[in-house]
């Protein structure tokens, strides 16, 4: 039973270790004031890299209707 338990969990944390490893899809855009990233994250998230700072968009709304 412990050895179940154990396993389950090493395999749960290599999973988890195997997902936090993936690269993005990402793209470069030069622009006149310089390069900027952008790094696909899922579904409609986006990372924007430009000039040593990064915006998160996560484009998400509840809607009480």
């Amino acid at each position: 039973m412990k050895t179940r338990i154990f396993l389950t969990l090493l395999l749960c944390c290599l999973f988890a270790w195997t997902a936090a490893a993936q690269q993005f899809e990402h793209d470069t855009m030069d622009t006149s004031a310089g390069p900027v990233e952008i790094t696909f994250i899922g579904h409609a998230t986006l990372m924007l890299t430009f000039a040593g700072h990064t915006i998160h968009i996560d484009p998400w709304a509840r809607h009480n209707g």
